[in-house]
């Protein structure tokens, strides 16, 4: 089982969901990616991004609050 995409620290459930439909289902995939190609990816999807988002994915795969 791989780990969900909430496991990421800043990242909670909803993130799950809107990242599933941007095609990005586990934490793996997104650590592999990085942050700027899957908000690149949420754009495409149309999942309306918010800059927060971004902001906290980015630090959450840092490892950062």
């Amino acid at each position: 089982m791989t780990d969900p995409i909430s496991s990421i620290p800043n990242l909670g459930p909803a993130s799950d969901i809107s990242f599933a439909k941007a095609g990005l289902t586990s934490a793996k995939q997104i650590r592999d990616l990085g942050a700027e190609s899957c908000y690149a990816r949420h754009i495409r999807a149309e999942t309306k991004p918010r800059l927060i988002s971004f902001y906290a994915l980015a630090m959450g795969l840092q490892g950062r609050p």
